[in-house]
């Protein structure tokens, strides 16, 4: 599995995948350690930092394949991979710190169908579960790789899902909420309607997560 790998990635970018887990690790590291004085884990602000990140990795994964095409980079697409995961692991950190620190878990579920915010966030972190479940190359094989783009083209899905989530829970439209606002249906038109370049035959996929 190690020398599959090294023959798709270069030493280079292998080390820089490797530097992108470890700075993931840095950022959750960072940001409990800013909680450990004024009872940030506990609270929701921790919840929030955690949502908002996934978010972030989420809008640049589904930006990767129109500025590869855009840059001429091919080669970046290889990076939805660890973007998707990232994404995926501090959304699902983002869900279950808030099941328990607003006592959701386990006597009040029924909450998350109550609430349509919570709802709207459930649906996306399931598709997000099903992509990184899908993401491997062993995945790709099995299922096929025109029927693993079909399935993986719900990113398209989950960023609405998830930019809707974020303005009905904190009912903001300004800074980042707003410019995902903006961002999610010009990534969803240059998906469906992309240029001349984004129609020429496929050679190879890169998948988005891993």
């Amino acid at each position: 599995m190690k020398a599959a790998s090294q023959s798709i990635y270069g030493p280079r970018e292998l080390w820089l995948r490797r530097a992108f887990m470890a700075g993931c690790t840095v950022l959750l590291a960072e940001l409990m350690w800013q909680g450990l004085s004024v009872d940030f884990i506990a609270g929701r602000d921790f919840s929030i930092a955690l949502g908002l990140w996934s978010m972030r990795f989420l809008m640049i994964t589904a930006a990767i394949s129109p500025l590869s095409r855009l840059l001429r980079l091919p080669s970046l697409k290889r990076w939805r991979r660890p973007l998707g995961l990232a994404a995926f692991a501090f959304a699902m950190g983002h869900a279950i710190h808030y099941l328990v620190y607003a006592h959701i878990w386990p006597s009040a579920l029924h909450l998350l169908i109550v609430r349509p915010y919570l709802l709207i966030g459930c649906i996306a972190t399931v598709l997000l579960l099903v992509l990184a479940a899908t993401s491997t190359d062993r995945m790709v094989r099995r299922l096929s790789p025109k029927s693993w783009r079909r399935l993986h083209t719900a990113i398209y899905l989950i960023v609405p899902l998830s930019v809707l989530h974020e303005v009905m829970a904190y009912g903001e439209l300004l800074g980042e909420a707003g410019l995902y606002c903006v961002l999610t249906p010009l990534l969803a038109l240059e998906r469906w309607f992309p240029g001349p370049a984004a129609r020429r035959p496929r050679l190879d996929i890169a998948p988005a997560s891993r």
